[in-house]
């Protein structure tokens, strides 16, 4: 099933750092996820940016 996303929220997805951006499509793809969990998920993950190279393996 297609989802469209709002014009604004698609903006908010693309300025995400790539990592994080590459994930979260990733999870959207293989999840049913509606709107306003999209937008839930995207609003936090703007107020608390993730480094990804925090989260490596050593």
């Amino acid at each position: 099933m297609a989802m469209s996303i709002d014009p604004e929220l698609f903006s908010r997805i693309m300025a995400l750092p790539k990592a994080v951006r590459l994930d979260l499509l990733e999870f959207v793809g293989s999840a049913s996820v509606g709107p306003q969990q999209l937008e839930k998920i995207v609003s936090d993950l703007s107020s608390h940016p993730v480094d990804p190279g925090k989260d490596k393996a050593v």
